[in-house]
């Protein structure tokens, strides 16, 4: 695979991170960009049951596949939700589509018909119906940036909303 087709497939797992169907699930999120990142760096063969239990869910080493099911079962989900994004949200946007088909080992399918996903660029729509297409295309980002400071937030205002209940206390207190 060249840089352009690598530079696109880390595009095409960008906007599956930030779909809707990926930023709520941390743990195929993680699967998903482990597999994809190790196998654009050429370390394919390195991917397996327990690579995956040990470095992506932080199992412990005495993790043993032929016993517990549990990464058949996420990679098994993970394909599922990555079928379910390409039905629906990813469906006309993507030049690459990154699929589990059998295996641990992500596949990069040129789609033809998708148009290049614009990234950050700055796009001038000639249409409304261009318009259109250029938003539906468009990355989704912020939710967990934005999970994020509205926690911040709300931690922020509970801690000084303490500590103006125990001034209060305090002075009130004093006074008698």
């Amino acid at each position: 695979m060249n840089s352009d087709e690598q530079a696109l497939a880390l595009d095409e797992l960008r906007k599956i991170l930030n779909s809707p169907s990926f930023y709520r699930s941390r743990r195929h999120s993680d699967l998903l960009s482990y597999l994809v990142r190790l196998t654009l760096a050429g370390h394919e063969r390195k991917i397996s049951e327990y690579s995956i239990a040990w470095e992506v869910y932080g199992k412990a080493q005495t993790f043993n596949p032929e016993i517990d099911a549990a990464m058949r079962v996420e990679v098994r989900r993970l394909r599922a939700r990555l079928e379910n994004y390409y039905a629906t949200e990813g469906a006309a946007c993507s030049p690459i589509q990154i699929s589990l088909r059998s295996g641990y080992i992500p596949r990069f399918n040129r789609r033809e018909s998708a148009e290049p996903f614009a990234g950050n660029r700055i796009t001038v729509a000639e249409s409304e119906s261009d318009a259109a297409a250029i938003s539906e295309c468009a990355p989704i980002r912020g939710p967990r940036r934005f999970r994020f400071r509205t926690t911040v937030a709300l931690a922020a205002v509970a801690i000084a909303s303490g500590v103006f209940f125990l001034m209060k206390r305090a002075s009130h207190r004093r006074t008698r």
